[in-house]
């Protein structure tokens, strides 16, 4: 595994549901982050915080990088919803397995969810 690949685990949020639209900006907030390991992060010069390419065969989307308080070097968490769904392939039979991915810091911003449904 290179410096940039990782395996990404997805989780659920019930609460971001039951709280945001889709549309606002706090949604945005809770759902377009991938939580790396601090590990990770200084080995691909990623600070918390900033823009994020993450990409694989089957998509990509620009999402903010969050600091893992706890976790394995080479993998991270996406929540589960639009942002991560990009990432998945299109005969996935179950939306809880794991999936590779590569990231890279970016000057792009995040990807909006107008984009991701067009």
């Amino acid at each position: 595994m290179s410096d940039n690949d990782l395996i990404i685990i997805s989780y659920e949020d019930r609460n971001v549901f039951k709280q945001d639209s889709p549309f606002d900006n706090s949604y945005i907030e809770k759902m377009a982050i991938i939580e790396l390991t601090e590990e990770d992060m200084n080995k691909n010069d990623i600070k918390d915080d900033e823009n994020i390419l993450v990409y694989n065969d089957n998509g990509e989307v620009v999402v903010k990088a969050k600091k893992m308080e706890e976790g394995d070097v080479g993998i991270a968490s996406m929540p589960k919803g639009p942002w991560f769904s990009v990432l998945l392939p299109n005969n996935i039979e179950d939306f809880y397995k794991h999936i590779n991915a590569k990231i890279k810091k970016t000057e792009d911003p995040i990807t909006t969810i107008e984009f991701i449904f067009d």
